[in-house]
């Protein structure tokens, strides 16, 4: 009984990491530390051959906090490992147990390592095998929806490609913006999620566009009313076009509501300061600047000096104004100035 409480226990610790684990290195990091507190080993390591793009991948923890991730070819894996690698069977040693996994297209094989006088039991082994076949099954779910987000990640950018070249107002010059991005999340200390979602939207903000007639968007001179009003539906139109992909869920609200206002005076929906996602407020000012320096077919660009005394007079009206500060003090690093100078 109690050894089928243990292994619940460490899968439902496995599908905890399932959704939570950012990045391969620390998908492995979980799975080995679930194999070390269940069966005692002092160090154990995945070696994966053929996965994630690389010929070998070598995850070892030792201990509670040495962890070595290694990815590339053979020459990653020492002497010893490689025989294992080489002979890939379940064996046990007076120290060492080592038993082969399988997922999808690719194999693995975990070690492990007890200190001496542990020896392992048919218990420890029906066991380690049990987490050996969980941790496979996890592995294998966790690289196929990783190739599944790489394809999405590609449609996107194809997506993002297109609208830049169709419709004259769509494109936050994507390198550049792309940067400011990452510097900005950084100083509003966002998690690698959320800035995540903000470039993904920075790609898609105007895709609602492809509804609206191109010499509207190209006109130089004033909108009527009713051309206006068709502009303004381009948030909701682009939350339709993009919303049946589950990967960009977290998306929609800063494509839907980019164009608020923090006095509550823009579109769709009127909103004001926190009522506007974070997302979207952040996405409104790097938008603007885009605008700014690049200009559009009816604004003309200006420099990043007139752009700084824009948000100061906007701080508060248009814009939130703790994302204007932060944004201003990514723009005043020497790094960022010579990088917008060099590409003006």
């Amino acid at each position: 009984m109690h050894q089928i409480d243990e292994i619940s226990q460490a899968t439902h610790t496995f599908y905890r990491l399932s959704n939570t684990a950012t990045s391969l290195k620390f998908l492995l990091l979980g799975v080995l530390k679930v194999f070390n507190n269940y069966l005692s080993f002092s160090s154990s390591k995945i070696i994966l051959k053929n996965a994630n793009g690389y010929p070998v991948i070598l995850a070892r923890l030792k201990g509670p906090r040495v962890y070595i991730f290694k990815k590339g070819g053979m020459r990653v894996l020492k002497g010893a490992e490689r025989r294992i690698v080489k002979a890939m069977k379940e064996k046990y040693s007076p120290r060492t147990a080592s038993v082969p996994m399988v997922f999808g297209d690719s194999t693995g094989i975990f070690i492990g390592e007890r200190e001496l006088g542990q020896e392992y039991s048919d218990d420890d082994r029906k066991k380690l095998k049990m987490l050996v076949e969980g941790a496979g099954l996890l592995l294998h779910n966790y690289l196929l929806c990783e190739e599944q987000q790489r394809v999405i990640v590609g449609s996107i950018k194809a997506l993002s490609r297109f609208l830049s070249h169709s419709i004259p107002t769509s494109s936050i010059h994507s390198q550049i913006m792309s940067r400011l991005i990452k510097d900005l999340a950084r100083e509003l200390h966002l998690t690698k999620s959320e800035a995540g979602s903000l470039e993904y939207a920075a790609m898609l903000h105007d895709a609602g566009k492809v509804n609206v007639p191109v010499n509207i968007l190209s006109k130089e001179t004033p909108l009527t009313e009713d051309e206006y009003l068709l502009i303004k539906s381009h948030p909701k139109q682009g939350v339709a076009l993009v919303r049946d992909l589950h990967m960009l869920k977290p998306v929609l609200p800063i494509i839907l509501y980019h164009h608020e206002r923090y006095d509550g005076t823009g579109y769709p929906s009127g909103l004001k300061k926190k009522q506007i996602p974070l997302g979207a407020r952040i996405l409104a000012v790097i938008d603007a600047f885009d605008a700014m320096i690049f200009g559009r077919p009816y604004k003309k660009k200006i420099s990043l000096e007139e752009a700084t005394q824009e948000f100061r007079k906007n701080r508060g009206v248009q814009f939130d104004p703790d994302i204007v500060d932060a944004f201003l003090r990514v723009l005043v690093r020497h790094s960022v100035r010579k990088y917008l100078k060099s590409i003006a």
